[in-house]
């Protein structure tokens, strides 16, 4: 048995499968137990699920961070990197204009 049977016993199942591959999967049924307890399987399934009592589902399904209980993270470094960014562009181009101008060397 491959996922297109099951496709196929699930087709038969809804009353969705054409006539002519019908006909095959029912002669495929009478030779198949295998097929037969796969249809039987989701025939108690479907069942099983249309007992289940029908309940309406939320409004919303969108989590808040306070519902979730997360607090959002507290930017401590980035001030501080930021500095280094700026000193470090800023050493880089004095020592250019110095490389450049031949102070160095």
């Amino acid at each position: 048995m491959n996922p297109r049977d099951i496709e196929q016993l699930s087709e038969f199942l809804d009353g969705r499968l054409k006539p002519s591959a019908s006909a095959r999967l029912e002669s495929r049924l009478a030779s198949e137990p295998e097929l037969v307890s796969a249809l039987d399987g989701m025939r108690e399934s479907r069942a099983l699920l249309r007992r289940m009592p029908k309940r309406r589902a939320p409004r919303n399904f969108t989590l808040t961070p306070k519902m979730v209980g997360l607090k959002p993270p507290l930017p401590r470094a980035y001030p501080i990197l930021r500095f280094a960014t700026v000193a470090a562009a800023f050493l880089f181009a004095v020592s250019f204009i110095r490389i450049g101008s031949g102070a160095l060397g």
